[in-house]
């Protein structure tokens, strides 16, 4: 068995915690980082569910506007008056 100096142990010592130390700390950093994934994940899914129970009519209700009778009518066709005229406008 070789002859080890006091210095050398603890120099040894020294580089053994500092090695476990950041073993230890980039296993607790993978865990809390899956474990920031699940929480997220579980709060974007519940309020997905939420929103699609309540329906777009809670959200106007919420802002006091009136609620229309068909909102996919509104996005699928434009107002009359963009396209009163077959003709572009003669510059």
């Amino acid at each position: 068995m070789p002859n080890i100096s006091l210095r050398g142990w603890f120099l040894c010592l020294a580089i053994l915690a500092g090695s476990a130390s950041v073993v230890i700390a980039a296993i607790a950093g993978w865990w809390s980082w899956q474990e920031q994934k699940n929480r997220i994940g579980a709060s974007l899914m519940a309020t997905s569910l939420v929103g699609f129970a309540l329906g777009n009519d809670a959200y106007f209700n919420l802002v006091g506007q009136p609620v229309a009778e068909s909102t996919i009518h509104e996005l699928l066709d434009p107002p009359g008056a963009l396209f009163a005229d077959d003709e572009e406008p003669a510059t």
